[in-house]
């Protein structure tokens, strides 16, 4: 049997603060902008990329990205689950030609991952409700 499931995420906090600033990192780079995402993922690493972590220079970036654009970007879809390796789960993908690894180290620190509640409709459609995290809400609906 395969499920649909439709993830809905909000965030009940400063939309202007970055995961730099709620989690308190002094002096973050903002040199860069989302702009200067590369789409080389392993920069340097020839052969299998799947025991590495990604592009480091990203993850900065990524770190330094105003909560509004999480939420759009979950929202729209740009942002979506990629179960690559024990590094990379969520990918961003701001043009079809492209996919920039989240590190796992930012997903975990920001995306819920851990169930608060579930629950079983008529129709057998699974509603799960995820711990925030941050102030970023996740709710599942699997159908």
């Amino acid at each position: 049997m395969k499920f649909h499931v439709n993830s809905t995420f909000s965030y009940n906090g400063d939309l202007n603060a970055t995961l730099n600033t709620l989690t308190h990192v002094v002096n973050p780079d903002t040199s860069k902008t989302i702009a200067d995402l590369s789409t080389d993922n392993y920069p340097g690493v020839t052969g299998e990329t799947r025991s590495v972590k990604p592009n480091a220079t990203n993850q900065t970036i990524l770190m330094n990205q105003p909560m509004s654009w999480w939420i759009e970007n979950l929202t729209s879809g740009k942002i979506a689950y990629l179960p690559y390796s024990n590094y990379v789960n969520w990918g961003y993908t701001p043009a079809n030609t492209s996919c920039i690894h989240i590190s796992m180290d930012i997903s975990n620190l920001l995306l819920p991952n851990a169930m608060n509640t579930s629950s079983k409709d008529s129709s057998g459609n699974i509603t799960m409700v995820f711990k925030e995290k941050l102030g970023m809400n996740r709710t599942d609906v699997r159908s």
